[in-house]
């Protein structure tokens, strides 16, 4: 949630997010900065200026289970080769 404010400071608040969280997940425990690097990579190749296609980060939490979600439409822009290291490194 910080990261994000962070980005929509840094765009003077033109980005288009939709953030949610549902249930309870404060207590829940994940790998530090596991989830932090799907979210960077949406702001970095997204496109984030579309308001009918937002960044969506879903977070819920029920009994055992949490689920994390993370959806962009790809920018336009022209990527350099990747190593695709980043989703070695999660799993």
């Amino acid at each position: 949630e910080k990261f994000i404010s962070l980005h929509q400071l840094r765009y003077d608040h033109k980005l288009n997010v939709d953030f949610s969280v549902e249930g309870n997940v404060s207590r829940r425990q994940v790998l530090p900065l596991i989830l932090i690097s799907l979210v960077e990579n949406s702001f970095k190749h997204g496109k984030l200026n579309d308001p009918n296609h937002p960044l969506t980060v879903h977070i819920s939490a029920a009994n055992d289970h949490t689920a994390f979600l993370v959806s962009n439409r790809k920018s336009g822009k022209k990527r350099f080769e990747s190593t695709n290291i980043g989703i070695t490194n999660l799993r």
